[in-house]
């Protein structure tokens, strides 16, 4: 099916009054729903309406449809009053620059999505298309010092919840072209953003067909934390050992993706799925990397002793104790 076909499935209508009905009944209930009707053109004769959600836009003192205008007006078409349909609708369809990025959406399905993820989407009589700006502004976690992996040495910073953000920060450590993201949206109801990274030439090309194979059945369903995706990752739901490992260090990440591991990333999601994990890496600590390479080695050795005395020494107590008596 062509580009083309693919638009005509949900075509959004060049009648004003259909689109706000289709609008009413998707949003039904929804009281942080906000539709603003607008005028325009000479004696205000042609109409339009914009809607968004109150509870995700950012700037709403901000009048993206006048500010706009205003700058096709000094652009294209002369005075305010005398902007017609007809030139507001090509100026957009042949990508004129204006003060503010608004894609034009050919879809209703689009334009509902893009309300959903708090964009502005503005639809205009007489044109069976819409804008979208983007607008979203919930308040979030800012960039901090880890708290589950605090280091005296290295980086003191840590993953957010906004994944933008997070393979920023991974990108600014690891920048080759061969540093693969691939990022999809999960069909269901929340409609989560999941993003999974690997370093070309490092990964094991057999390992990346095997986790894609798997991850492909992700696809589907509702997604909330990383935690969800490493339930369908494992070999084995019966393991007592995590097959996956878990940070909110960049640099951890990155060090992981150079070693050929595969990481995951989730919106919403302040940690780094790392895949998979053997039971030697569950004993590191993120300060290993700073330290020199014989000292490093030596505090993992006493790790691994530490681990089989506290394994195999309580039963030996337990006997001693018994003994004593």
């Amino acid at each position: 099916m062509n580009k083309q076909a693919e638009s005509r499935q949900d075509p959004i209508s060049a009648v004003l009054a259909d689109n706000l009905q289709r609008i009413e009944e998707i949003f039904t209930d929804c009281s942080d729903l906000t539709v603003l009707h607008w005028n325009y053109g000479p004696d205000l004769a042609f109409s339009a309406f914009s809607v968004y959600y109150d509870t995700l836009v950012q700037k709403k003192e901000c009048n993206y449809f006048k500010e706009t205008l205003q700058d096709l007006v000094s652009k294209q078409v002369g005075q305010g009053t005398s902007v017609l349909p007809e030139a507001l609708f090509s100026f957009f369809e042949r990508d004129g620059a204006s003060a503010h990025s608004a894609p034009v959406l050919k879809r209703f399905d689009q334009a509902v999505k893009d309300v959903t993820d708090g964009h502005i989407v503005i639809f205009f009589d007489m044109w069976d298309k819409a804008l979208s700006y983007k607008a979203i502004g919930i308040e979030k976690r800012q960039v901090s010092e880890p708290t589950t992996e605090p280091v005296v040495q290295g980086p003191k910073e840590s993953t957010i919840e906004e994944l933008s953000k997070n393979i920023g920060m991974l990108r600014l450590r690891l920048k080759s072209t061969n540093f693969k993201i691939v990022t999809f949206s999960i069909k269901g109801e929340t409609r989560t953003d999941v993003a999974y990274g690997y370093l070309e030439g490092a990964v094991n090309p057999n390992v990346l067909e095997e986790f894609e194979k798997r991850i492909g059945q992700v696809k589907s369903g509702e997604i909330l934390e990383t935690s969800f995706i490493e339930e369908l990752l494992e070999d084995s739901n019966f393991n007592p050992f995590p097959q996956c490992r878990y940070t909110e260090r960049p640099d951890v990440a990155v060090a992981e993706l150079l070693n050929g591991k595969i990481i995951v990333m989730v919106d919403g999601t302040g940690t780094i799925l790392i895949c998979p994990a053997t039971f030697t890496e569950l004993l590191q600590s993120s300060e290993d990397y700073y330290q020199r390479t014989l000292i490093a080695s030596l505090i993992r050795l006493m790790r691994f002793i530490a681990f089989f005395i506290a394994l195999l020494a309580a039963q030996h107590l337990h006997r001693l104790k018994h003994l004593s008596y």
